[in-house]
């Protein structure tokens, strides 16, 4: 028995040898495979003009986890986390579970079940690591099954300053939701709701010109977007309708609009 499992000890350092590293013993195979990851992370999403876009095609999409239809997990979201390694680097799971612009915050701490050793960081963790991992499998055509098709193709010899468009499909840019497109005006609409709060403590005068600042905000924000992607009026009522429910100022968002319009003197 005690020979076996020496036997089974050497097997296991064979297949990935550990390197003393200021006292620390680094995995070499693992450690290898994380820094080529890290680096088809940088030639995949470094190269986008808006790291926001970057999607993953289909057979760059591992098996969905055990939680992910608990909080409708998406192939976006799997995108975002890239995006995020990439950002605040693999590991710092506290920077991307507050970065908004990700937009996985809500759903990974969801993730978790009450009661047990799951934890979001380690949700997060997980499925980074086995995102990177499909990326290099496929980019170098290791992964099991990958003869042919999109894998296999990634066989061949990859033009240097092209390889991110090879492998990687990026997909035109989805319709976004109310919520995104309300993403950077949720500070001033708890701004708006808060002066609410506390207007019998408040100079009318000085609340009135608060008030009327936020409200320019937020409007000029809505007509902005509206304007630029062609929204309909019934489009245009949603981002209203959004901004006066974070607000509080008004159920109906036509007349959190009628007040921003009579503010701004239109």
């Amino acid at each position: 028995h005690r020979v076996a499992e020496e036997a089974r000890l050497t097997e296991e350092k064979k297949k990935d040898p550990t390197l003393g590293f200021f006292g620390s013993a680094v995995k070499v195979k693992s450690t290898k495979n994380l820094l080529e990851e890290l680096k088809l992370v940088h030639e995949m999403v470094g190269v986008l003009d808006d790291p926001a876009k970057f999607r993953l095609g289909g057979g760059m999409l591992p098996r969905s986890p055990v939680w992910a239809r608990k909080v409708a997990w998406s192939p976006k979201d799997d995108a975002m986390v890239v995006v995020g390694v990439f950002k605040h680097g693999f590991g710092s799971w506290d920077k991307m579970m507050v970065d908004e612009s990700l937009g996985i915050a809500e759903k990974i701490d969801n993730s978790a079940e009450p009661g047990t050793k799951q934890t979001p960081e380690s949700h997060l963790y997980y499925r980074a690591t086995v995102l990177l991992r499909r990326l290099r499998e496929v980019t170098s055509g290791t992964r099991p099954g990958s003869g042919s098709g999109a894998a296999g193709s990634r066989k061949r010899a990859r033009p240097s300053g092209s390889s991110q468009q090879v492998r990687v499909r990026v997909k035109p840019e989805p319709k976004a939701t109310v919520s995104e497109i309300m993403l950077e005006m949720k500070p001033t609409l708890l701004k708006i709701k808060k002066l609410q709060q506390d207007k019998e403590k408040m100079d009318k005068k000085k609340m009135l010109e608060m008030m009327k600042e936020f409200l320019a905000s937020v409007g000029n924000h809505i007509e902005s977007v509206a304007k630029a992607k062609g929204f309909t009026s019934e489009r245009e009522e949603k981002l209203w309708n959004y901004a006066a429910k974070k607000s509080n100022l008004h159920k109906d968002g036509s007349k959190m609009k009628a007040i921003f319009k009579r503010l701004s003197g239109v």
